[in-house]
């Protein structure tokens, strides 16, 4: 995904920092997600669909390119993502806050 956060970001003719203030983040996070440091969390993700205008199953699905290959999430992930879509801040931090106990590394 960090090539393509790049891509978008350049294709709209503006800087890292600017996009930072867009999206109240800081100039080094957007820095760490361009170079692949740290991947965006899910509010974020919301944020930069919106900020470039594209949907967010077009900013996920096109992460998983293989060289020339497409990979399509899965139908029932449309319905996941719409749902996630509709959430209100205080439940997506509920979201990110379980999901980042299901990808603990010591869980």
């Amino acid at each position: 995904m960090n090539k393509q956060l790049k891509q978008l970001r350049e294709d709209k003719g503006l800087l890292q920092r600017e996009v930072a203030k867009l999206l109240g983040v800081k100039q080094s996070t957007i820095s760490d997600w361009e170079s692949g440091k740290k991947m965006p969390k899910l509010r974020n993700i919301l944020q930069i669909a919106n900020l470039y205008n594209i949907s967010v199953d077009k900013l996920i699905n096109n992460a998983h390119y293989k060289s020339n290959e497409l990979v399509y999430l899965p139908l029932e992930y449309s319905e996941v993502i719409y749902q996630i879509l509709n959430l209100n801040d205080k439940a997506i931090y509920s979201l990110e806050t379980f999901l980042g106990y299901l990808t603990r590394e010591d869980s």
